[in-house]
């Protein structure tokens, strides 16, 4: 599931808390890091991080790179 939050520049662009909890849910699910919706230490921002580092690093890890030289 991929969305903005929104920003203070679209206040309308807002996502629930029950959604922003399932998809927590699901990412945790997949990768076993939790993250708590509107938290301000382990929430959206986190999430995000989390998000960037991983695709930084190729991915979730859970699946081995198979690379023959």
């Amino acid at each position: 599931m991929t969305f903005s939050f929104g920003n203070e520049n679209d206040p309308d662009n807002i996502v629930s808390y029950d959604i922003k909890e399932m998809m927590f849910k699901d990412y945790a699910e997949f990768t076993g890091v939790e993250f708590i919706p509107e938290d301000a230490k382990h929430g959206e921002n986190e999430y995000f991080s989390d998000l960037i580092d991983r695709t930084k690093r190729g991915g979730s890890g859970r699946n081995p790179k198979k690379i023959l030289i």
